[in-house]
């Protein structure tokens, strides 16, 4: 498996004399370069006006009155020879090919020589990418944070994220990671993982942290653990979301809890205690994914949720509405809502509506008027697909254009005495699509005219004084 790159421009390809090992580059060179390498030597005629041209090392080297520019000559002890003639064919005919094995020490040589292509970084970047695996993911993990390619970081994280379920199951693993390693893991949010299962083996590594050459995980505690040992788990814990635990699970496991703090304990208690008084449906209470809420940013160190409405002017003063939302909405992937639509910012028409909602999944629409707050949330979104809504078959299974949506809710928030009432009866779990109209939804039980900002509900109509739609 080789690597191939050619620079898209090249100085000297009008020349195929350019060749650097070429009859005609050895016969006019002006400056020797000679590696050395355990015991074998090699030397290689250059020209200092290419490499000052191609390499700011060289061209730093030249100007700055070292002895090789004056000398003619450069000894190299700490390159391999293979690496830096490859590196010399690609300055002089911009063309360079690798075999895999020797790809990351050529890149690390390539910056060390500072030569200018950020092309061919990039290429090299994403060919090692592709070969992403979970026994080499680690190491060019770190040798990409060490050396700043990000385009490498970033597929890492991505290659983590996505197997991070392999990576607590295969605890050498998640151990594996450094300090700082493991904190751009827990830093995502969009990790699909089991919280309480992130959080055992974070405790774990961290216990085994200053005993990493240890083969086994028996008194490996500290008994007068560092300030700076201490500040390490205090900030691995801030990463972790609490509020996406269940606390029968947690409670449960007590060789996790001794190693909680006290203080974190307490919030925890405190925070599902809240939650639960919040809640009045049964159902909710007994599902363990009610848990797994509006969560914060886990490198925001936010034990509570985060308020992922700021843009919204229907919430903004009306923080009871944002409770029973946090309590009503439980979905995994649901850690950030964007405002993808406002009436007063984008504008009353139902066509705009459509043209920044449609095909939204998790979405969550809130209507005002001068006396309530209506709204419905939906895992489906308003889909506006031709294909799908006029064909026969949905027709034939949904009439009138109306489609199911089991995880779908309503509710209204009547804003002069906070009565809040939640609806989910099967009648009601239903979505309609019409390019005509704005949100529909509940079996015509809300309708929406955007053209002239009106509302029907229940067979009354309303005047809507905004209308927002997240996802």
């Amino acid at each position: 498996m080789s690597f191939y790159y050619e620079k898209k421009t090249n100085l000297l390809e009008f020349n195929k004399e350019a060749h650097p090992f070429s009859q005609l580059a050895t016969k006019t060179s002006d400056f020797k370069i000679t590696i050395q390498e355990n015991n074998q030597e090699e030397v290689i005629l250059t020209h200092r006006f290419i490499l000052a041209l191609q390499s700011d090392y060289f061209k730093a080297m030249f100007q700055t009155g070292m002895q090789e520019s004056t000398s003619h000559e450069l000894l190299l002890k700490d390159v391999s020879i293979q690496i830096f003639k490859k590196i010399i064919l690609f300055i002089y005919t911009g063309k360079v090919e690798l075999n895999y094995d020797i790809l990351l020490d050529f890149l690390i040589n390539f910056r060390r020589f500072l030569i200018n292509d950020l092309e061919l970084e990039k290429a090299a970047s994403n060919f090692i990418a592709q070969n992403i695996e979970i026994s080499n993911v680690v190491n060019i993990f770190r040798f990409a944070k060490f050396y700043k390619f990000q385009i490498l970081v970033n597929s890492c994280i991505k290659f983590i994220k996505k197997n991070i379920n392999i990576f607590l199951k295969e605890r050498y693993l998640f151990l594996s990671l450094n300090y700082e390693e493991l904190l751009d893991i827990l830093d995502q949010n969009d990790l699909e993982v089991d919280e309480l299962e992130l959080l055992k083996e974070t405790l774990i590594w961290w216990n085994r942290y200053p005993y990493s050459d240890f083969a086994t995980m028996e008194d490996l505690n500290p008994k007068e653990p560092t300030q700076e040992y201490l500040e390490m788990k205090q900030e691995l814990l801030s990463r972790i979301r609490f509020c996406a635990i269940f606390p029968k699970k947690l409670f449960k496991n007590k060789e996790i809890l001794e190693q909680l703090p006290q203080d974190l304990i307490m919030k925890f208690e405190d925070f599902h205690s809240q939650r639960t008084e919040l809640s009045q449906d049964p159902l909710i209470e007994e599902n363990p994914s009610y848990f797994s809420i509006l969560a914060p940013d886990r490198s925001s160190k936010n034990f509570l949720p985060r308020f992922v409405f700021q843009e919204s002017h229907i919430l903004n003063n009306e923080n009871l509405i944002y409770n029973y939302l946090n309590t009503w909405i439980y979905n995994p992937h649901f850690f950030k809502m964007r405002l993808g639509y406002s009436g007063k910012r984008d504008g009353f028409d139902s066509r705009i509506f459509h043209s920044l909602c449609d095909n939204k999944r998790n979405t969550l629409v809130l209507i005002k008027t001068s006396d309530f707050v209506v709204g419905c949330f939906t895992k489906i979104g308003f889909a506006s697909d031709s294909q799908f809504w006029n064909s026969k078959r949905f027709h034939e299974v949904h009439r009138y254009n109306f489609i199911f949506d089991p995880d779908a809710f309503f509710f209204k928030f009547d804003l002069q005495n906070g009565v809040v009432d939640r609806f989910v009866e099967k009648s009601l779990n239903t979505l309609q699509y019409d390019i005509d109209y704005g949100p529909v939804f509940g079996s015509s039980w809300i309708w929406t005219n955007l053209g002239n900002r009106s509302l029907k509900m229940n067979s009354e109509y309303f005047q809507i004084n905004e209308i927002e739609v997240f996802f």
